[in-house]
């Protein structure tokens, strides 16, 4: 006969008899002549240790190529910090050569250097690029040729390699000597632009403005009307109040509304 100290619920995993005699077993307990039945709770305790220890070993023995893969791909820790900004701060300074660029006193020393820069620039990331479409084989889903493929058709690594393989066409094409043509520092310039989305891969960024536009959608579009409203009628009476006035070279300013509309949309921004 089975006894179970809670009458109206069940218990699964611990069944309750009366006995005469109390033999000894390393699953049944006794306590005052009733049976408690403990091994389906200690098979399921066995289990859960086994299973939690095979996972650790498994999660501890991390490969060369995963530990790779984590340092590129999903950086935690002070030495990745220090290299992805390391990375950021070369982009910036080539980026900086390149507004002092445009500047006359600074252009020879500054299309010179960032020759040489731009050249160093390709080459690793051209080799960072292949060691990341390796390193990304330590994941099931990239494994093999179509996984590595599947790892290239990302957005953030279709931009790599569009970066690489066009600023190897500039520098091949671009250059007369050691130094730029002045045409290619307008592909350059946008190739710098393009290589500052390197630094946050995961995306987190861009997901984290998405998230705060769609909880605050409400309000931005509240924003967004009321500035509309504000800068039509604002514009229409300054037409209205312009359109007789001649200005220095002879005519209003306001000519037409639509002069009103971009004279308000320039004072607003």
């Amino acid at each position: 006969m089975a006894y179970s100290a809670y009458p109206d619920k069940e218990v699964p995993s611990t069944s309750l008899t009366m006995v005469d005699r109390l033999p000894s077993s390393p699953t049944n307990t006794y306590i005052s002549g009733i049976h408690f039945d403990l091994k389906p709770s200690l098979n399921r305790s066995l289990w859960k240790t086994c299973y939690v220890f095979r996972e650790g070993r498994k999660g501890g023995k991390m490969t060369f190529q995963g530990k790779v893969y984590n340092y590129l791909e999903r950086p935690t820790g002070w030495k990745c910090f220090v290299y992805h900004f390391t990375v950021f701060l070369v982009v910036l300074v080539c980026l900086i050569f390149s507004v002092l660029s445009t500047i006359d006193q600074y252009t020879e020393f500054a299309i010179e250097t960032l020759f040489w820069m731009e050249t160093v620039l390709v080459v690793f990331f051209g080799v960072e690029y292949l060691i990341r479409l390796w390193a990304a084989g330590c994941r099931s889903k990239y494994m093999g040729l179509w996984g590595r493929l599947r790892f290239a058709r990302k957005p953030i690594s279709i931009i790599d390699l569009i970066v690489v393989i066009a600023s190897i066409l500039v520098l091949a094409l671009g250059s007369n000597g050691q130094v730029f043509a002045t045409s290619a520092i307008r592909g350059i310039r946008f190739l710098q632009i393009l290589r500052m989305l390197h630094v946050d891969r995961q995306g987190g960024t861009w997901r984290l403005l998405g998230s705060v536009v769609f909880v605050h959608r409400q309000e931005l579009i509240t924003t967004l009307y009321i500035g509309f409203l504000g800068l039509i009628f604002s514009s229409y009476f300054m037409y209205l109040a312009e359109k007789e006035d001649v200005g220095i070279v002879g005519k209003s300013d306001f000519t037409s509304y639509a002069d009103a509309l971009w004279w308000g949309v320039a004072t607003v921004q």
